[in-house]
Parts: structure tokens; sequence; C-alpha cells
């Protein structure tokens, strides 16, 4: 069982990873007009600050704060860690592709 300061700064850490992602998602859908996944669309663009934020602030800041909260093995930590940042880098991929594959 987690201590209580544990507790409580995993619950404010998660607060604060999701509510960007929500925001930007709901951002997107209601002011940019929504995002689609078509060749030819400049919708497509609509994608690139979610997958941003995503990678950046969600699953980063997942990678760093691993080692600080989690109770398990050292060990464990660090492929968790390793995980994180792999997810966070293919995110990046996915939003750099958003960006420079419209025409």
């Amino acid at each position: 069982m987690l201590p209580f300061k544990h507790l409580v700064s995993a619950f404010a850490f998660e607060f604060c990873a999701v509510l960007p992602v929500v925001l930007v998602v709901y951002w997107v859908k209601e002011y940019l007009g929504g995002a689609v996944w078509q060749t030819k669309n400049t919708l497509k663009f609509n994608y690139h600050p979610i997958f941003m934020i995503i990678a950046f602030v969600f699953a980063m800041g997942h990678a760093i704060v691993t080692f600080r909260i989690l109770p398990i093995a050292h060990r464990t930590k660090k492929y968790i860690h390793a995980g994180m940042n792999i997810l966070a880098a293919i995110f990046a991929s996915i939003w750099s592709c958003c960006s420079y594959t419209i025409s």
C-alpha cells in the first residue's frame, strides 16, 4: 500500500496529466472542426496538438514520475520508464507524420 502522501501526489499527477489531453481534444473538436485522417485533408493537421500533448505531457510525465511513486523493484521501474519513453517516441513520430504529410 502506498503512503498517503504518495496517493495524493499520484492523484494530483494523474489529474494534471489527463486534463490537458481532454482540453486539447475538446478544443480540436469544437473550435478547429475536428480531425480527419485522410491524405489530402488539412484537418489531418489537427491531430498534431493531440498527439503532441499525449507524447510530451502524458507519456513522458508518466515516465518521469515512475521512479518517485511506484513502490516496486528498481529494474521494473526501469522497464516501465523505458516503455513510456518508447510510447512517447511513437506518439511524437505520429504527430510529425501529421504535420509533414499534408499536401
